[in-house]
């Protein structure tokens, strides 16, 4: 019998979709040639144009990394990078000192009020720079207590990673204007 009535199914759930992978970082080896990073997992494939990022980049810089193909799709999760042998562990460390441009500000010379932005003059481990934020409730991130992350108005990070060791006049500028 015949019913002109759709077909009923049911859409998959993620765990049917996709299927997290750890990773053994005894099995992997990083190498990087030219720009280019290449990840083999022993004994499997070898990813050319492989990259890593922190899932949590804040909370454990230094563990849990997701390594993407060069297609861009997950190939899996490294838990922790300590299994590295010294080689691909600087590899990984280069490739993340790459990916997380984030300067230390170290001092902050001032800050200027202008339209509604705030415009900041600093000194950060990579030099003297200026940048541009706007309201502070959208640019100042506190995510532990005397740490800041500013965001200026075109998505680039500045870290100050902890208050109190800044100078006295810095320390002034980041209470008053965050």
């Amino acid at each position: 019998m015949q019913t002109n009535q759709p077909m009923q199914t049911q859409a998959p759930s993620v765990t049917d979709t996709t299927t997290l992978r750890y990773l053994d970082a005894a099995k992997l080896r990083l190498v990087r040639r030219g720009a280019t990073l290449c990840v083999t997992i022993e004994g499997e494939v070898t990813h050319l144009g492989a990259s890593f990022a922190r899932l949590f980049p804040l909370s454990e810089p230094d563990r849990y990394f997701t390594l993407r193909g060069g297609d861009g799709k997950e190939v899996g999760l490294l838990v922790d990078a300590r299994g590295l042998d010294a080689a691909s562990l600087a590899g990984l460390a280069e490739e993340l000192r790459r990916r997380y441009v984030v300067p230390q500000i170290q001092r902050v010379h001032g800050v200027k009020e202008r339209f509604g932005t705030l415009e900041w003059s600093v000194t950060t481990d990579r030099g003297d720079c200026r940048f541009t934020t706007r309201g502070l409730r959208e640019s100042v991130m506190q995510p532990t207590p005397g740490r800041y992350l500013l965001t200026d108005v075109d998505g680039n990070r500045y870290d100050v990673a902890d208050y109190d060791a800044l100078d006295a006049t810095s320390r002034g500028f980041i209470t008053r204007y965050t």
